[in-house]
């Protein structure tokens, strides 16, 4: 999908078997497992019944409710 993002979600409470997905995931390997979830779209909003805390890019950014938006032009890439 053009001018769009990907997100990827993974439902679990076992710590151990999200270090071994997101490591899979940040070499570029997408493994397969039941709870992980991938969409892409131009907005993003996640909620939940009680806070909970949000990363991005391996990253915490606070807690939900939490919303993102695809600027189409806000990033200049220059490749030399």
């Amino acid at each position: 999908m053009t001018g769009s993002f990907p997100s990827v979600f993974f439902a679990t409470s076992a710590n151990w078997n999200w270090s071994g997905i997101s490591g899979s995931i940040s070499r570029g390997r997408r493994q397969y497992h039941p709870k992980l979830e991938m969409f892409e779209g131009q907005t993003l909003e996640v909620s939940s019944s009680k806070p909970l805390s949000v990363h991005v890019d391996g990253q915490p950014i606070g807690t939900t409710p939490v919303r993102f938006h695809l600027l189409p032009r806000a990033l200049k890439v220059v490749a030399k």
